[in-house]
């Protein structure tokens, strides 16, 4: 039977059909939220607390309305099969393209999530979508600027099953987060340090840190604070990367407009370094920080001298090591977002949460991709006009680095002239010099 729009809205009192779709989507709704955390210590999420439920509401809101105009209105015609069909005979070079993953390395985490559990099989009701078919539509997804409308007009589906789909995926993806996203520990600390020595002779160096921004819609709660120096509405991704570009420690979903320091000390990094600190960084190891952490204060990061246009050579020298070394965790978030360009481009997404957890589930396959030696850089190539890189440092410490104007007065200044005075054992002490400009200029 065809349905007309216009009489359906005039005569809408069919509220036993919208009350049985809300109730089914209320009951799918907690079905597909209640997957395992992630239980890695190296991940957390901003928690926006009452505003993220509000979104959550609203987003399941959407959903029922958008059944209820399928039901109605009928859904596409699924050609399902027939897709899969082309993408099985598409050549790997062409796989990787689209869908931004070796073949192999698809079909192994595709064989994995069909024996997770995570997609239904119980009988009665629609056709389930395979682990196939819900894999192959996240990377999709992911890997263009697309909304949930363009995966469903390509999949043949409704756009709540593509909106449940990419939650489904995304919620299993952390649930393997800890077998992928590892902190370096025990051997890997010095196999690690060795590495990175390499890069540019810095020692003791463990990871390099920093910030990206990505691009959301205005959320409906708390917008302004979103509102970033890029001019435009951000969550902040947190990483730490080893010298290979593993991510090893994230935390994300903290505003656009919160400064690197800020964002540093909200992190359960930060929390676990001041409760344990010999446990994360043993032997006097450490991270590297741009300027932007200038200040922070803590002994495990380091970050460049500050130019007061009076640096010595090996001060220079200096500061250029840990910047060839550092500019890692930049390349890292390139890679990232050539990679899954939706995190390139303004995600269109208002859950604040979700947006967090789906950008980590991007950087959990990052890992996965980078251990079987598929490094993306060719991937990175290919973008032009790229702004990711540097993408959280803007020179200024902000109103909430609480940084000060010397750089021997704190514990990270301390640990910045011991690194340097250990690669220049004859070189002038820098704090002798600092305090000799701050005289003569006085």
């Amino acid at each position: 039977m065809d349905f007309d729009r216009n009489d359906i809205m005039e005569n809408a009192g069919d509220r036993g059909a919208l009350q049985f779709l809300m109730s089914d989507s209320s009951s799918s709704s907690s079905s597909d939220s209640s997957s395992a955390s992630s239980g890695s210590d190296n991940f957390e999420l901003f928690d926006s607390s009452n505003a993220s439920e509000e979104e959550n509401e609203d987003e399941e809101m959407v959903q029922m309305f958008a059944a209820y105009e399928e039901v109605l209105f009928g859904a596409p015609q699924a050609r399902v099969e027939q897709y899969l069909e082309v993408v099985r005979e598409k050549t790997d070079e062409q796989f990787r393209k689209h869908f931004r993953l070796h073949r192999h390395v698809a079909y192994e985490l595709i064989d994995e999530l069909d024996a997770s559990g995570f997609i239904p099989n119980h009988p009665g009701g629609k056709e389930k979508k395979s682990a196939e078919l819900s894999f192959l539509m996240f990377l999709w997804f992911v890997s263009k600027d697309s909304t949930h409308i363009d995966a469903a007009e390509m999949f043949g589906c409704g756009e709540t099953t593509v909106f449940r789909i990419v939650r489904r995926v995304t919620e299993w993806i952390l649930t393997i987060m800890p077998e992928h996203v590892i902190w370096p520990q025990g051997p890997n600390i010095q196999q690690t340090e060795e590495e990175f020595f390499l890069k540019a002779q810095v020692p003791k160096c463990i990871g390099a840190i920093d910030g990206s921004h990505i691009g959301i819609e205005r959320p409906e709660f708390y917008g302004a604070v979103y509102w970033c120096r890029k001019e435009k509405y951000s969550i902040l991704l947190q990483a730490v990367v080893d010298a290979r570009m593993l991510f090893t420690n994230l935390h994300c979903g903290d505003p656009g407009s919160y400064h690197d320091i800020r964002m540093l000390r909200r992190s359960e990094l930060y929390a676990a370094a001041e409760r344990q600190l010999g446990d994360l960084f043993p032997d006097k190891t450490f991270l590297l920080g741009d300027k932007g952490y200038v200040g922070v204060g803590k002994k495990w990061i380091v970050t460049p001298f500050k130019d007061y246009g009076n640096l010595s050579a090996e001060q220079s020298d200096f500061n250029t090591r840990v910047s060839v070394t550092r500019v890692l965790v930049e390349q890292a978030f390139g890679i990232l977002k050539a990679r899954f360009r939706y995190l390139r481009c303004t995600m269109r997404l208002r859950d604040v949460h979700f947006a967090a957890r789906l950008v980590v589930a991007c950087c959990v396959l990052h890992n996965i991709c980078i251990r079987s030696q598929d490094l993306g850089q060719d991937l990175r190539d290919e973008e032009e006009d790229s702004d990711d890189e540097n993408d959280n440092d803007d020179g200024n410490e902000g109103p909430d680095s609480d940084s000060s104007d010397s750089d021997d007065d704190n514990e990270e200044g301390n640990r910045t002239l011991a690194v340097f005075k250990k690669m220049y054992p004859r070189a002038p002490d820098p704090a002798n010099r600092r305090r000799c400009a701050v005289n003569a200029d006085n």
